[in-house]
């Protein structure tokens, strides 16, 4: 009899603890299903929000830049006949207000571009990412840059399309525009990931970009459109653009995507 019970009370304490774990578990993954959905809805919006102000960025960039165009080619008229040097040089600070102008905007038109993904292709990460640098170059003559590999063994491949490298020359105007002078731009890998740096000497960035990555930030002299589609871009492949300021002072951005096997 008292093995009966006592048969009776283990067989009911383990069927409490059977009822118990499943119960834990069953919360561990109802909460676990609702962070990743919490995370997919914000994905999208986001994502949404990201193609909304592309298009918008888009759409200012053509409006404004044949009017743009029309002033540049009259003040450079204006300035070729004019004889007053003080007039001369008013009209060189307004040719050159003009240009920078262009410049935002032609930049607006690149950004615009990174939500628009193109057909991908298998590339040598090293030969990709040097081609991007040395196109940037022949673009913003008033820069310098160098390349430089970090990487050990054999150079990875991924599959990439042409918006990443719009990503990479958005992080070398901002570099460019802080500092345009010894920017490095360094490659490194290991057997999870590629990352990407950009690292200028100029001011640092603002406290108040890094803590808003990833939402539009517009300050006076930086547009923080690019670095929002930057990061949507590096979100896409599944990886992260991170922002910091080094001890050593200056800014790095740096784009990390999860590397594909070959």
């Amino acid at each position: 009899m008292n093995v009966y019970v006592l048969l009776m009370w283990l067989s009911l304490a383990l069927s409490t603890g059977l009822i118990v774990y499943i119960l834990v578990n069953r919360g561990s993954l109802s909460r676990r299903l609702e962070r990743e959905s919490a995370l997919a809805l914000e994905r999208e919006l986001r994502r949404e929000q990201v193609l909304a102000i592309a298009s918008l960025a888009s759409g200012t960039a053509q409006e404004m830049g044949s009017p743009m165009t029309t002033m540049s080619v009259l003040l450079d008229e204006m300035a070729a006949e004019e004889t007053d040097p003080r007039r001369q040089e008013n009209y060189r600070l307004l040719i050159e207000q003009i240009r920078d102008c262009k410049t935002i905007l032609d930049s607006l038109t690149r950004t615009a571009r990174l939500t628009e993904p193109g057909e991908a292709h298998k590339v040598d990460i090293v030969d990709f990412t040097q081609s991007i640098v040395n196109q940037w170059l022949t673009q913003r003559t008033d820069a310098d840059a160098r390349f430089e590999v970090s990487g050990e063994g054999e150079n990875p491949w991924m599959t990439l399309d042409l918006t990443l490298g719009q990503a990479l020359e958005n992080l070398l105007d901002n570099a460019a525009n802080a500092w345009s002078r010894d920017i490095l731009v360094d490659l490194d890998w290991d057997d999870s990931e590629v990352s990407i740096s950009v690292t200028d000497k100029g001011p640092g960035i603002p406290e108040e970009l890094i803590e808003k990555l990833g939402r539009p930030v517009i300050r006076k002299g930086h547009v923080g459109l690019g670095l929002l589609l930057s990061h949507a871009t590096a979100m896409r492949y599944g990886g992260l653009l991170e922002l910091e300021n080094p001890k050593a002072g200056g800014a790095r951005a740096t784009l990390s995507l999860p590397r594909t096997r070959s």
